[in-house]
């Protein structure tokens, strides 16, 4: 049952885009400004009906890997930003995390995204091949993650607690796959809730492990 889209939410959304984008003009550096503005463009080229790219599925997932590439892009910029081998696979990483993740929600959306005429993965193709792009994707996320923490020498225990995080969704996925359509709900829900609380946990403890145990590199 998603949120049906209001005039309040919609004015909500541009209110929102409107500070965020005050706040990066006062305080943050021209690129940052730069890919702002065609956060916001993407935003309107994504979803709008004149356009509607959401409707395409294969570029709508170009979408999905683009705007996790541009969050990390966003965070590079901030600081003393070089272009080399760990920003990209940075950016792959949170490109194929978010796309992972974005793509499962298109399996309970099918009524509407079917009266919209969007034509969705899980419209298409159905759930299991849904699932099967989704759990695709995030394999990679994982593999390029623990890579690059290889790459920028981190400690093992970091290294050991992503991959442990990593194989544990993997499990979860290949298990929600094999299920019988009755459960569909229930390990939706493991995906939507338990996940993100467990993805917020392991960002903190990596980061807290980082600042505290890792030399600065």
């Amino acid at each position: 049952t998603p949120t049906q889209i209001t005039k309040k939410i919609l004015y909500s959304a541009w209110l929102m885009k409107g500070a965020g984008l005050l706040l990066a003009v006062f305080f943050l550096n021209f690129y940052f400004i730069l890919l702002y503005f065609l956060g916001i463009a993407c935003s309107y080229v994504y979803s709008h009906k004149s356009i509607r790219a959401k409707s395409y599925p294969f570029l709508s997932i170009f979408f999905g890997i683009g705007s996790g590439g541009a969050i990390f892009l966003a965070g590079a910029l901030l600081g003393e930003m070089e272009i080399n081998i760990r920003l990209i696979m940075g950016m792959l990483v949170a490109g194929l995390f978010l796309s992972s993740f974005h793509i499962i929600t298109q399996i309970y959306e099918t009524r509407d995204d079917k009266k919209r005429k969007d034509n969705t993965i899980a419209l298409l193709y159905g759930k299991r091949a849904t699932l099967m792009l989704s759990l695709l994707f995030f394999i990679f996320a994982g593999v390029i993650c623990v890579s690059l923490f290889f790459l920028m020498n981190f400690h093992f225990y970091i290294i050991a607690g992503v991959s442990a995080y990593f194989l544990l969704v993997i499990y979860l996925m290949f298990s929600w796959i094999h299920r019988e359509p009755e459960s569909d709900l229930k390990d939706y829900h493991i995906v939507k809730y338990f996940i993100p609380y467990l993805t917020l946990i392991a960002y903190l403890a990596i980061l807290l492990m980082y600042l505290y145990s890792v030399p600065q590199l």
